[in-house]
C-alpha cells in the first residue's frame, strides 16, 4: 500500500500545520455581552410573571367566587407566563427552555407556598390541585412551549 504524502490531501481542507500556525496567531476576540445570561436575570423574569399573577387573583378573589377566581387565575396565569417567556427567551444568551420553564415553576410553587403558608399555616395548599398545583403545571407547560420557538441559541446568528 502506497504511503500518503501532503500533496495527496485535499487543499481545501487545512492541514495540521496550518491549523497550529494559526491557533499560535489567534488573539481572544472582543467581550460579548449577553444580558439574558445571568441566573438574575432569569429569576427577576420568574419574580415579576409571579407578582403579576399574584395582583390579578386578588382583585378575583374579591369580586367572584372561588371556582371562577381560580379558572380566570389559570388563564391570566398561561397568558403571563407566556409573555414571560417570550420576552426572556428572546434576549441574547438565555438559558434553555427547559431551564427556564423549571426555573420558573419552582419559583412558583416556592413563592404560591410561602404566600398560602402566610394567610394560612398549614400544609392544606398542597392538597388543593386546582389552586396550588395546576398554576405551577401550567408555567411548566407554557414556558416551555413558547420558550421553545422564541428561544435563540448563544450560537446563532442575530442578523
Amino acid at each position: 500500500m502506497r504511503k500518503l504524502s501532503a500533496n495527496d490531501l485535499n487543499k481545501s481542507e487545512p492541514s495540521a500545520p496550518r491549523i497550529a500556525q494559526a491557533l499560535l496567531r489567534a488573539r481572544a476576540g472582543p467581550e460579548v455581552y449577553e444580558p439574558g445570561r445571568g441566573i438574575f436575570r432569569l429569576l427577576a423574569h420568574g419574580l415579576v410573571g409571579w407578582a403579576l399573577c399574584a395582583a390579578t387573583m386578588v382583585p378575583l378573589l374579591w369580586t367572584t367566587s372561588l371556582t371562577i377566581g381560580l379558572v380566570a387565575h389559570a388563564l391570566v396565569v398561561a397568558t403571563i407566563f407566556a409573555l414571560v417567556a417570550w420576552h426572556y427567551s428572546r434576549l441574547p444568551g438565555a438559558y434553555d427552555p427547559l431551564t427556564a420553564a423549571l426555573t420558573f415553576a419552582a419559583m412558583v410553587a416556592l413563592l404560591n407556598l410561602a404566600a398560602a403558608t402566610l394567610v394560612e399555616p398549614s400544609p392544606s395548599p398542597f392538597e388543593s390541585v386546582f389552586g396550588f398545583w395546576s398554576p405551577v403545571v401550567l408555567v411548566l407547560g407554557v414556558t416551555g412551549v413558547v420558550a421553545e420557538f422564541a428561544f435563540k441559541p448563544r450560537w446563532a446568528s442575530t442578523e
